[in-house]
């Protein structure tokens, strides 16, 4: 993965056309033997992870990116004591986390079940205020409509402005998808998955399954809403 991105800025055109950070989601959580290790065994995993992030930084420093920023997912629960990872001490989890961010450069807080403010904040508290402050971005589920995390677009939208309230738009992953998206282009709203049928957020889709589009840059962000 690092030998193809440094092939692709060695041979891109130009500086524009170049990666300007590398975003890591390496998650040993989602191995078989996760499950079925101890406390004590995912605290070696850590360290597993730990030692990727620094063999990556030492390969784009090797390779003349020593400036490009790495960033890297990580689930909330990581920090807890007591939890699923086997900290020897408060001390030991703080280290692991110092370590950390020595490597990288920020870190997104998985809280993909958290469905409000406060949740939110408890959930990623550690992480915020406690081990790297300014370099922690609230990563959320951004899913809207019956039977997802948010059951419809008003509650999604208070939730990020609260966010955006307590800790600035640079914290929020994903940000640029919902607000400049949504004040740059407006929402597309269409009938089915796909659609690009303009109209106004507050109307209500036809069909069954409607889904709102934002549109921002390059990428899309799609909101099932609630028909």
């Amino acid at each position: 993965m690092t030998d193809r991105l440094i092939t692709f800025n060695d041979t891109a055109p130009s500086a524009a056309a170049q990666f300007d950070a590398l975003h890591l989601d390496l998650e040993p959580q989602s191995l078989d033997d996760w499950s079925t290790a101890s406390d004590a065994g995912k605290r070696v995993y850590l360290d597993h992870l730990l030692d990727a992030f620094i063999d990556i930084r030492a390969a784009l420093d090797a390779g003349g990116y020593g400036s490009l920023p790495i960033y890297a997912d990580i689930p909330f629960t990581w920090d807890k004591i007591p939890g699923s990872i086997g900290w020897t001490s408060p001390a030991d989890r703080d280290a692991w986390f110092n370590d950390v961010l020595t490597v990288v450069d920020g870190l997104t807080i998985m809280t993909f079940s958290k469905d409000n403010f406060v949740d939110l904040e408890t959930a990623t508290d550690y992480e915020r205020r406690k081990a790297i402050g300014g370099n922690v971005h609230v990563g959320i589920q951004p899913k809207v409509g019956p039977g997802e995390i948010w059951p419809t677009y008003p509650i999604f939208e208070s939730t990020m402005v609260a966010l955006e309230t307590a800790h600035g738009e640079a914290h929020i992953k994903n940000y640029a998808f919902w607000r400049h998206a949504y004040e740059d282009f407006g929402p597309t709203i269409g009938s089915a998955p796909g659609a690009d049928v303009l109209s106004e957020l507050t109307s209500s889709p036809s069909g069954t399954g409607g889904v709102i589009i934002l549109t921002g840059g390059r990428a899309r962000i799609r909101l099932h809403c609630q028909t």
